[in-house]
């Protein structure tokens, strides 16, 4: 918009006229430009829902369930060998990884944890930062963000050795 128009504007919005916005050119949009944005903007939609959803369901899990909240009878386990034979596997793989940083002098960079998790364990992406959270949360770890370097507790070294 052109020094002239501005004036023009500015000078019939003081004198109680209206703006002749119709008059001018509108930018060209190409159609399919249009579809784009929408497509772009459908995804950033479905996108925040994921995290919202994401969000809500740690969110639930992280709180604690108070007597009046829960539910009245507690649904039967669908396979009880499954969900045994689960917490083993995580267990060893929690003492394995502990045992991979005392294995490497006490500390370790944070993508060689991964790494030999998700090659010894195939434990990678979400279930690996969901371990390491838990590790984290218990005292068996400290992960320093700014190095990105985990550091063994004493606590991780006494589950390492099994006491």
């Amino acid at each position: 918009m052109g020094l002239r128009s501005r004036l023009k504007d500015t000078l019939g919005a003081l004198l109680g006229g209206t703006q002749d916005t119709e008059r001018r050119p509108q930018p060209y949009r190409s159609p399919v430009a249009s579809i784009i944005d929408d497509a772009r903007a459908q995804e950033r939609a479905q996108a925040e829902e994921r995290a919202r959803a994401e969000e809500a369901t740690r969110a639930q899990r992280l709180t604690p369930a108070s007597p009046a909240a829960a539910p009245a009878a507690p649904e039967p386990p669908k396979d009880a060998d499954a969900e045994e034979k689960q917490r083993k596997f995580m267990a060893r793989a929690r003492k394995g990884l502990l045992t991979k940083v005392s294995e490497a002098g006490g500390s370790i960079p944070l993508g060689e944890l991964h790494d030999h998790s998700e090659k010894r364990y195939f434990i990678a992406h979400r279930a690996f930062s969901t371990l390491m959270e838990e590790m984290v949360a218990e005292g068996l770890l400290d992960y320093e963000s700014g190095t990105g370097i985990a550091r063994l507790t004493e606590a991780g070294r006494a589950v390492m050795s099994g006491a």
